[in-house]
């Protein structure tokens, strides 16, 4: 059975994983543009090698087929929205809200003994929390690349002499 302040910790961190999935997204949301432009032209970038690769082999055996349906997935994969800024937020988001409301459903509760928030309750809070850290490493792995490519554009502009006026 789980105890109240277990329970009490567990409503104020899902509230909190809550606000924290949110912030998240807000501070992509400046970078989108860039960030979304930079996947852009990594995806010409990965079309224009599978054409050449496409090029290059022959379909002669089930091996060669193989090959080129990996080179499409990996072009398809780079061409979509990445699934974790809409489906993965959703569900993070969604999941913290889940664990709240069973923290408060299990306040409530005059069986304090149910197993259905015994059970449910740490194992939505912990999986929710899991992909929580998926999303954090995958947000903070684009927003780092993207950070990298703007430094180096101004460290290619502040290298280039100054015309005169």
């Amino acid at each position: 059975m789980l105890g109240q302040d277990f329970v009490l910790a567990l409503l104020q961190s899902s509230i909190t994983g809550a606000g924290l999935v949110l912030a998240i997204y807000t501070l992509i949301l400046p970078l989108s543009r860039r960030f979304l432009e930079e996947r852009a032209r990594m995806t010409l970038e990965s079309l224009e090698k599978l054409k050449q690769r496409v090029s290059e082999i022959e379909i002669e055996t089930p091996i060669d087929t193989k090959k080129l349906e990996a080179l499409i997935n990996e072009f398809q994969t780079r061409q979509s929205y990445p699934a974790y800024l809409s489906l993965g937020i959703a569900i993070t988001f969604l999941g913290y809200l889940a664990s709240a409301l069973m923290s408060v459903g299990w306040i409530l509760s005059e069986d304090k003994a149910s197993t259905f928030y015994d059970q449910w309750l740490p194992i939505v809070f912990i999986g929710t929390t899991f992909l929580f850290l998926g999303i954090g490493i995958l947000s903070i792995n684009d927003i780092s690349q993207t950070m990298k490519k703007e430094f180096e554009k101004l460290k290619k502009e502040t290298a280039k002499p100054k015309g005169k006026d």
